[in-house]
């Protein structure tokens, strides 16, 4: 009898701590194993003066359709952490480097964030936004840009 009560004194305070420590163990969101915070604040792909993403930081993948005849974009990124070193890399083609076939659109890095002219390719590209916290994390932002004469 004496040890079944020492057994639950101890689910006792084993419960206990976990639920003291639980919210700091499983956080989600800006946490990370490598340290800080990879989110960006703003995230914007302006065309004609008009912005067609809708921006949630948690949202890591963006289409945009837009018509053939528009050639460039400006895309603005902040990061959450303005320490965190953000970097805008596009590249077209190929997915094989070493046939000559793949270009690179644009690459830009800018502490904090930045803004960058986006000379879209003709058919498909992707934009990526990678965001490194000055502890080590890494994450990245996608914005999947379609060009199309079939545009609505």
């Amino acid at each position: 009898m004496r040890n079944s009560r020492h057994s639950v004194s101890l689910a006792t305070v084993g419960l206990a701590f976990a639920v003291v420590l639980s919210p700091a163990l499983f956080q989600t969101g800006d946490a990370s194993c490598e340290g800080g915070d990879t989110t960006l604040s703003m995230l914007e792909f302006e065309v004609a003066g008009e912005n067609l993403i809708i921006f949630d930081s948690q949202e890591r993948l963006y289409d945009v359709l837009i018509p053939e005849g528009v050639d460039t974009a400006t895309v603005r990124a902040e990061s959450r952490d303005p320490a965190a070193l953000v970097n805008f890399h596009s590249d077209f083609g190929d997915e094989t480097p070493q046939e000559g076939l793949r270009q690179e659109a644009l690459t830009g890095v800018g502490v904090g964030g930045g803004e960058v002219v986006y000379n879209m390719p003709p058919g498909e590209s992707t934009l990526i936004v990678s965001v490194e916290a000055p502890q080590g994390a890494e994450a990245a932002y996608m914005i999947h840009v379609i060009r199309s004469t079939m545009c609505p």
